[in-house]
């Protein structure tokens, strides 16, 4: 199992981007790219990752920070979709975070202090679409990035957006989430 805590797009959001990911897929496809996406009701926002093992007494710990945790509804928009978080996840097909991008990380910084985590890499708001299933050349990274561009101009002209309310506290696997705790905006 794994541990994250996490939000969730809306019906809405969740819809606009159900038609987004498969166009993704439709131009990896056309290229002979594997592409796994994440299942529409998988989609999210990690906020922050917990680990692979949350004992009861560190779960009860945790939702009792989480009860003083305090912050405001924000808007956050998907605006563009990019591909490789970096170098050690190339592989990652993401939808950019800009509008709410703040909010976000002032949300991190509070949880991070909150539950003592310390930061190795710094937070980058996004949310993961899927995942190509290549070492991909230079040249191909580089060519998704332009048909990833066009993909973003045309269904993210019609804006992704929701409103964040709320964070959960998830427990995953391969192939389910479970949300096991919520915790509203003050």
């Amino acid at each position: 199992m794994n541990y994250f805590l996490g939000i969730f797009p809306n019906d809405k959001a969740l819809y606009k981007i159900s038609k987004l990911v498969p166009e993704v897929g439709r131009v990896l496809d056309a290229q002979g790219i594997p592409f796994t996406p994440v299942k529409s009701e998988n989609l999210h926002i990690t906020v922050l990752y917990l680990g692979r093992k949350m004992p009861f007494l560190r779960k009860q710990s945790t939702n009792l920070r989480l009860k003083r945790l305090y912050f405001k509804p924000f808007v956050v928009s998907v605006d563009e979709v990019k591909l490789g978080l970096g170098r050690a996840a190339r592989e990652t097909v993401f939808g950019v975070i800009n509008s709410g991008a703040e909010d976000l990380r002032e949300m991190v910084y509070q949880l991070d202090e909150s539950l003592g985590f310390e930061r190795t890499q710094t937070f980058m708001p996004h949310m993961t679409l899927g995942r190509v299933a290549k070492d991909l050349s230079d040249e191909e990274f580089h060519n998704l990035g332009q048909n990833f561009n066009e993909i973003s101009k045309r269904f993210l002209a019609q804006e992704i957006k929701f409103f964040v309310n709320s964070i959960y506290l998830v427990e995953s696997d391969l192939h389910s989430y479970k949300l096991c705790k919520k915790f509203s905006a003050s």
